[in-house]
């Protein structure tokens, strides 16, 4: 009996949680379209999905819980060797370019609500990054220097 007053509130949120989410997607596609629906990043994560090589290394600024749904490897955190701060005090395009490549890191996302990169606003300028993805949430630059 105790058992049962133990583990029926887990099983009741279990419940309301499959009730408010849908059922647990069973395939890539269904699994996309359910996260689509939740994380409004997701299209950046999807876009890199489909276009980073193997091998490519993506630089994280904000949002650093994304990192699980990319295939590949995803770096960047408060704290660390990828640390955001060293995304968002570049001063200007060639220092951050400097900085991604010590980090191998091909492409750059920068979740808005999070990460300012003040070295990559001035698209004028822009001739080591390329803007590759946008939408409301995110951007997704590549680096064509390295």
């Amino acid at each position: 009996m105790a058992a049962i007053v133990v583990l029926l509130p887990s099983l009741v949120y279990a419940l309301y949680r499959l009730e408010k989410n849908g059922p647990i997607p069973h395939d890539e596609s269904a699994r996309a379209t359910w996260l689509a629906k939740r994380v409004p990043e997701y299209g950046a994560i999807s876009f890199l999905n489909r276009k980073a090589g193997d091998n490519d290394v993506v630089w994280l600024c904000g949002g650093e819980e994304l990192a699980y749904q990319f295939r590949g490897e995803m770096i960047g955190d408060q704290s660390g060797t990828a640390r955001f701060a060293l995304i968002t005090s570049a001063r200007d395009e060639a220092a951050l370019d400097r900085r991604a490549a010590l980090l191998n890191a091909r492409y750059l996302l920068v979740v808005k609500r999070s990460c300012s990169v003040p070295a990559l606003q001035s698209s004028a300028s822009a001739t080591r990054f390329r803007l590759r993805y946008a939408d409301a949430t995110t951007e997704v630059f590549e680096r064509v220097s390295h």
